[in-house]
């Protein structure tokens, strides 16, 4: 089933209705990080994207190659723990889950679209 099939779905059956609003606060929390991961992630892949092709347009030595490759991997751990800490509900501090985009929390029943 779709993500957004599920969330019509829930919305007809009047499921958002019974929802706590959020505070204007956490609103703007939550919209100003809507706005923020996916910036923060393109910038990753267009870092990895020139180093990739640096490498592959270069003679790089064994040692360079083994270096960007940690790099690379320490990097994409890093960004994959930045996004467990940074996509929270400001409610309950649980994660997002994948359906909600950020808009509702299903733990806490808080929605953040106004």
């Amino acid at each position: 089933m779709r993500p957004v099939r599920r969330v019509a779905e829930l919305g007809s059956l009047g499921v958002f209705a019974r929802m706590k609003q959020a505070t204007p606060e956490q609103i703007e929390f939550v919209r100003r990080r809507r706005k923020t991961a996916p910036i923060i992630a393109k910038t990753y892949l267009a870092i990895a994207f020139v180093g990739f092709m640096i490498l592959h347009l270069s003679d790089a030595e064994r040692l360079t190659r083994k270096v960007f490759a940690w790099s690379f991997l320490s990097g994409g751990i890093a960004l994959v723990i930045f996004f467990a800490y940074y996509w929270r509900c400001p409610v309950c501090k649980e994660s997002f889950s994948r359906q909600s985009g950020g808009k509702y929390c299903e733990r806490c029943e808080t929605q953040f679209d106004a």
